[in-house]
Formats: C-alpha cells, structure tokens, sequence
C-alpha cells in the first residue's frame, strides 16, 4: 500500500471529523438517570424513567439518551451505575456519557399517595437549573401526569436559557394590565415598564452609504452572498463526503489486495495483483484530494456567508 495514500487518507478523515464537530448542536444532550425508590419496585421506576425520558424527548428541546443507550454507553465504558444515588456519582455518569444535562430524582409510596420529584442538573456546572414534582392518588395518575413533570422542566431550562440569552426587547418586556374599575387593557407602569423603555431600540439615520438610492443594491448584494453561501455550502460537503466515502472504500479494497499481493505464489498473480494495488491506491489518493478540496470550501463558504 503506496505510504502517500495512507497518510492522505488518514488525515482526511481527521480533517472531516473536526469539520463536522464545528457545526452548533442545536439542542442540548440530556439523560434520566435511575431514580431512588421508596416502597417502590424497581420494574415500576424503570417504566417511570423510560416514560419520563420518552416525554421529555416529546418536547423537541433535548437530543435524549435513552436509557437502553445509556447502559449500552456505560457497559462498554465497565461503567456500573448500580448503587449511585448521589449527586456526585450522578454527574460523573452525566460526563462519561457526553450529557449536558441530566435528570436525577425520587418516586416512592407512603400510604396511599405515589410522590415522584424530579431535578434537572447541569453536568458541567453541576448547578440545579430546575425541579419539579408531584401527589398522585394512584400510580396510573403518576404515569398520566408524567408529560407534566418534563413540560415544567422544559420551562425551567427555557426561563434559564432565556435569562442567558441577555435582556428582552421592549415588546417582549411590556406587561399589561386590566384597570379594575374600567377593565380596559393598558400597559403596564412601574419597574416592568421602565425596563422596557430602557430596553427599546433608538431608529437613528442610516450612514451615507445606505441612504435609499443605495440600500437596494446592497440588500441585493446581500442577498446574493447568502445564496452563494446557501449553495456552496451543502455542495462542498457532500462533494467532500461522497469523494471520501470512495477514497476510504478504494483504501479498505487495496489494502485487502496488497495482503493477496503478498502472498501471492505465482508472478502473473503477483503481476496482477500489484497492478490492480496500484490503481486503487491512485483512486484512494485523487479523491482523498477531491474531498479535502469539497469540504475545505464547505468550511470557507460557512464562515464567510
């Protein structure tokens, strides 16, 4: 196997790996985790665990680990998390399975009410950003009510989101209120409305070089570079991952026949075999190159547009 081609296509396939781990994740990982029981079955706060995580999943805010994909995770790791019922341990398991967040909490029994608290935990920072909990007369009440625990610690983590995100604008800040004695709507006065006349947007005149007779030609242009943008984008990255899709397949395919070659015990088969190495090791190699040059552009119109 021609040396030039290993290394080419062994950095190609770094260089895709670190392309793609520059794209955002668009929603934050999350797992539940094994609550703690109280004159409950484990059987039951399994099927409470995977019904909580199936309707947090239902929210569309979070990637969910599941937990069949969980123990998967940790048995490959030799991960036991049987007997970790501590915040501590609880957060390792959330950083071994690369989770952003995790959901850790209590279900039991006294009586005849079914009690269930739920917290949601930030791995990283290990700060509680929400928690939420319940009384239910029966455990089939529980199981109804389980969309009503994820639902509040979605809104949690929206309301911890959105206190991150920065100040709201003015229309997202004013308040209105009913007049008791008229019920007219009106809006609203004190503190809340003094913050959304400090948080309004002050129109100033455009520069010079986008008075009217300029602004169109310039939202034109712009227009355009996003759509070169919006083009070259997706073209680049599937080109690149098509070509290295066929350089990683030539590379496996001469790799087999070179171990043929080497082996070989007549020269025409040797002849051949060393013939046919030869020519997928140029396959692997040009289209090694052809996608470092389609996911190099991807890369380039993605930061530029």
């Amino acid at each position: 196997m021609n040396s030039v081609a290993k290394i080419t296509v062994n950095t190609l396939i770094i260089f895709a790996s670190l392309v793609f781990s520059v794209y955002p994740q668009t929603k934050p990982v999350i797992t539940v985790l094994d609550f703690s029981t109280n004159n409950m079955s484990e059987a039951d706060m399994k099927s409470i665990v995977s019904f909580l995580s199936s309707s947090i999943y239902d929210l569309e805010i979070f990637d969910v680990i599941d937990a069949g994909q969980r123990d998967e995770i940790l048995a490959e790791l030799n991960f036991s998390n049987s007997g970790c019922s501590d915040e501590t341990c609880q957060l390792e398991i959330g950083k071994l399975l690369s989770a952003e967040y995790i959901v850790v909490g209590d279900i039991g029994r006294i009586g005849e009410r079914y009690l269930i608290t739920a917290k949601l935990l930030e791995t990283e920072t290990s700060r509680a950003v929400g928690n939420a909990k319940g009384m239910y007369s029966d455990i089939n009440e529980m199981l109804d009510s389980l969309h009503l625990i994820a639902s509040n610690l979605g809104d949690k983590y929206l309301a911890r989101a959105g206190e991150a995100s920065g100040v709201k604008s003015a229309a997202d800040t004013e308040e209105l209120q009913k007049s008791p004695e008229t019920g007219e709507t009106k809006a609203a006065e004190g503190p809340v409305a003094d913050t959304a006349a400090k948080t309004s947007i002050v129109t100033r005149p455009p520069p010079d070089n986008l008075q009217t007779g300029r602004t169109d030609e310039v939202i034109s242009e712009t227009a355009a570079d996003s759509e070169k943008g919006n083009i070259l984008t997706p073209i680049g990255f599937i080109s690149g991952a098509v070509c290295g899709g066929v350089s990683i397949g030539s590379y496996i395919y001469s790799s087999l026949k070179y171990q043929e070659y080497t082996t070989s015990t007549t020269v025409a088969d040797a002849a051949a075999l060393h013939s046919e190495v030869e020519l997928f090791d140029t396959i692997a190699l040009s289209t090694a190159a052809a996608a470092a040059v389609g996911l190099i552009t991807g890369v380039i119109s993605l930061l530029l547009f």
